[in-house]
């Protein structure tokens, strides 16, 4: 069910090309030409995604946690998700990205949803296309987030790669961003990790204390 879905929304996306927004919307993200930003919190706003058309380009993307991420820019490949979640594809007994698969939208659409697979943890993509489509068939709907991708070390003929859900593939780590903020979870393990090297000698008191300072906050929510 999940990839009909998929499926369908890969159709809508393939035969929608371009943005039409209001004056006021284009003071925030440029013009009808040159569209160059879009923020999670517009592509919630159902008032401002009734006025965009499925597969609009844009430059950069701001993300819900605040992450800026922009085409030339490069992400790395996290890991599959874990057995018990419920977006974890499997190609047979072989676990694949949920989110992530190889090819363009057009090929998907022709041949069917083709994952990235989990042999590909660790490598890096170069963002080559940042677009929207509606998460609905229809217009009054919010919009999600797309990354047209490529691998530079392959040959460029196949290498292309595409995240069908940027905010998703983000939050389940199938996807890092190098500019991402330290999350909660990180900075405790950062921090056990520097009480672990000061207990060994390894690190000083004076650049724990440094450390525990920085990761504080982010710890405490603040």
């Amino acid at each position: 069910m999940k990839k009909l879905i998929l499926l369908l929304t890969l159709c809508v996306l393939s035969l929608s090309v371009s943005c039409v927004s209001t004056s006021s919307e284009m003071s925030t993200i440029g013009t009808a030409d040159k569209v160059t930003k879009i923020t999670y919190e517009q592509t919630q706003d159902i008032d401002f995604a009734k006025n965009i058309n499925n597969s609009t380009k844009y430059n950069s993307y701001q993300t819900k946690n605040g992450t800026l991420i922009k085409v030339g820019d490069t992400l790395i490949v996290g890991s599959p998700l874990t057995d018990e979640s419920q977006y974890t594809e499997f190609i047979g007994t072989h676990k694949v990205f949920s989110f992530i698969i190889l090819g363009g939208m057009g090929m998907a659409v022709m041949g069917g949803l083709n994952y990235l697979p989990a042999t590909s943890q660790g490598t890096e993509f170069t963002v080559e296309k940042i677009w929207v489509n509606h998460t609905k068939l229809s217009k009054n709907s919010p919009l999600l987030v797309g990354v047209t991708a490529r691998d530079p070390i392959l040959p460029e003929l196949g290498n292309k790669r595409t995240i069908m859900d940027l905010e998703k593939a983000l939050l389940l780590r199938e996807i890092i961003s190098p500019n991402a903020p330290m999350t909660r979870e990180e900075a405790i393990n950062k921090l056990k990790e520097s009480k672990d090297l000061l207990d060994l000698e390894m690190m000083t008191k004076e650049e724990y204390e440094t450390l525990k300072s920085k990761l504080a906050p982010i710890i405490r929510g603040e």
